[in-house]
């Protein structure tokens, strides 16, 4: 099997693989895992693949765990390298450590991070262009191409993407050219160039429909839509909309699946059609805030907010554009802007290092011969002024003392927060690859006991989890918003309960809250084991089950209340020896609380908290 690397293309970030999770592609992930388990029998090139083929299987799926995977290769090859191997077994050793900064890259690109993605794949190029890998080249000058073209200068794009087809074409790399002329036809399509926009995207189609590749072929749907729009056929354009989307529903490409959402709410939204403007932008959002996209998060509260708007609904649209606003300043913010134009001077550099290192000492001797003479003019001045100008040195050396540290201050609480964000991100991406372990391991068992015990302890990982990626991702390290955090834990229990919100009645009573990380997981936990204890046993005779969750402050504690409308009895409960009752009353302990259980319509829970830290 031939190994890519992840590209970017046609508004969205795919691998040169087709990523639904069918068989074929769950026997590849489980071959890539046994390979892996067996690494002490393995020399470092198999390994080193094992792991960037494993990331590429698992972007759509789970991107999470890609950088983890990729930097397992980087410290893999460097430790490969280091023992001066052969020729043969460098080369193998450069092209996946070329393949997984690639690789971090485009999921740094995705995450709306420029200034790391630029960084990663100008690493990816360089060593591509070391090994001559042209394929590889191609990949990371079609991936620079992108950045370049998002951010607006299409003449450095072109520039890139025709390096890219030129070297793909000579190597007949037919997919790669397809996505490549699909991205020359993006920047036309910005020109307004309808011709040379038709051209390219029919182009890419052909060799797409010629290969079977489906995630380009709904790339292209998508992108033929948007030329329709633009000549305003909207009959042909949703037409094409919704071939895409039922290609990447599929694959389970949730990116592109919020792109084309958002894209259909838009041509509604012109129709002035505002209700199903609004299912598509609902739809939209609700896929770019599970999958963490900025950029579509941005695009989905744009159209919400006027949406909103035109039906006067004032709250609401201010709410989404204070979204839109949060996201868009992200996005293109001015270090991200600077990265861009840094990044490109450097390479530029590079490949003009000689010359510049000559005018570097020119420029050193002009410097050189300005001071001698500046010397000569200060050693004629008057006593008087030298004195002045020692007094105002004095002060002077003293204000930049003063600054200088301030500075220092300034920088080490960046440095911390940086650090402190980093770390939350691993953690949630170190559970999130326990999770998917957990999952893979679950479906080679049949003991339904055993099975059971694997899936409870997958949703005690995703419980833990949430609290680091909402940690992570609102730039907040010292507090859980636990309204927010327990609607998105319900949400996701119901859904791997395969549940929906529509299914039971939801009723949460929950104040204003915000928890230290050291409340809120155990809390989380808490309420995990009562919530899929109530699923798993309550409703088997309820019709319309129903479950309260009532967190707030009362006479100095934090009481939780988590009640159900099921068949269970308090008898039951108190004499169960269950694993998920003992870590109940574990974790109440270890929060200084109390339980009490009653029997109402069903059971209820209260549990009083004693030993809890509120976030302002």
């Amino acid at each position: 099997m031939r190994m890519k690397y992840l590209l970017l293309i046609a508004s969205f970030l795919h691998s040169q693989y087709v990523f639904s999770q069918d068989l074929e592609t769950q026997n590849r992930i489980d071959s890539l895992i046994r390979i892996i388990d067996n690494s002490t029998n393995l020399n470092d090139t198999i390994l080193a693949k094992a792991y960037l083929q494993l990331s590429e299987e698992l972007y759509v799926s789970d991107p999470d765990t890609v950088i983890y995977l990729c930097e397992k290769v980087t410290l893999i090859t460097t430790s490969g390298l280091s023992s001066n191997p052969s020729e043969k077994v460098k080369r193998s050793l450069l092209i996946s450590k070329a393949g997984a900064l690639n690789n971090i890259g485009a999921i740094y690109f995705n995450e709306g991070d420029i200034v790391n993605a630029l960084e990663y794949f100008h690493q990816s190029l360089k060593v591509e262009e070391q090994i001559g890998n042209k394929d590889g080249i191609g990949t990371s000058l079609n991936n620079l191409g992108y950045i370049y073209l998002q951010h607006g200068d299409d003449e450095q794009a072109l520039k890139y993407f025709n390096q890219a087809l030129d070297l793909r074409i000579e190597i007949n790399y037919k997919e790669g050219i397809a996505s490549t002329l699909n991205n020359i036809g993006l920047v036309y399509y910005g020109q307004d160039d309808i011709t040379k926009t038709l051209e390219y995207f029919k182009k890419s189609l052909l060799i797409e429909e010629e290969i079977g590749n489906q995630q380009g072929l709904a790339s292209g749907y998508a992108n033929m839509a948007a030329l329709y729009k633009k000549q305003g056929n909207v009959e042909k354009a949703i037409q094409q909309y919704k071939k895409a989307l039922s290609i990447s529903e599929e694959l389970n490409n949730r990116r592109h699946q919020t792109l084309v959402l958002h894209n259909i709410g838009i041509i509604f939204y012109n129709e002035d059609n505002l209700v199903r403007a609004k299912e598509y932008a609902l739809k939209s959002m609700e896929l770019a805030k599970d999958s963490g996209y900025p950029k579509n998060i941005s695009d989905a509260s744009s159209l919400l907010s006027k949406i909103y708007e035109k039906q006067g609904k004032g709250n609401k649209a201010l709410e989404m554009y204070k979204v839109f606003i949060t996201m868009r300043d992200s996005l293109n913010n001015t270090a991200a802007q600077n990265a861009i134009i840094e990044q490109k001077l450097q390479y530029e550099f590079d490949k003009k290092e000689a010359l510049a290192a000559v005018e570097f000492e020119k420029e050193i001797a002009i410097t050189t011969a300005e001071k001698n003479k500046q010397t000569v003019i200060i050693w004629g001045v008057s006593i008087g002024l030298i004195l002045i100008i020692t007094f105002a040195v004095i002060i002077w050396n003293r204000l930049r003392i003063t600054n200088s540290q301030k500075q220092v201050i300034q920088n080490k609480n960046k440095e911390n927060e940086l650090l402190l964000g980093e770390i939350h991100h691993r953690v949630k991406n170190n559970l999130q690859v326990i999770s998917s372990l957990l999952s893979l391991q679950e479906r080679n068992i049949t003991d339904e006991t055993a099975k059971a015990a694997i899936l409870d302890g997958k949703e005690r990982v995703q419980s833990m989890g949430l609290i680091h990626k909402m940690l992570y991702q609102q730039n907040n390290f010292s507090g859980i918003n636990m309204s927010e955090y327990i609607e998105k834990l319900i949400s996701g229990l119901l859904d791997s309960f395969g549940k929906s919100s529509d299914d039971f009645e939801l009723n949460y009573n929950i104040k204003d809250i915000n928890l230290d990380v050291d409340t809120a997981i155990p809390l989380g936990l808490i309420i995990n084991e009562l919530v899929v204890n109530a699923l798993k046993h309550a409703y088997a005779k309820t019709n319309e089950p129903r479950v309260n969750i009532n967190l707030q402050e009362v006479n100095n504690q934090l009481v939780l209340q988590v009640e159900d409308n099921g068949t269970g009895e308090v008898n039951d409960v108190q004499s169960s020896e269950s694993f998920g009752m003992k870590l109940v009353n574990s974790l109440s302990r270890q929060l200084s609380g109390t339980i009490d259980l009653e029997q109402r319509d069903g059971l209820r829970f209260k549990i009083a908290i004693n030993d809890y830290k509120l976030i302002a």
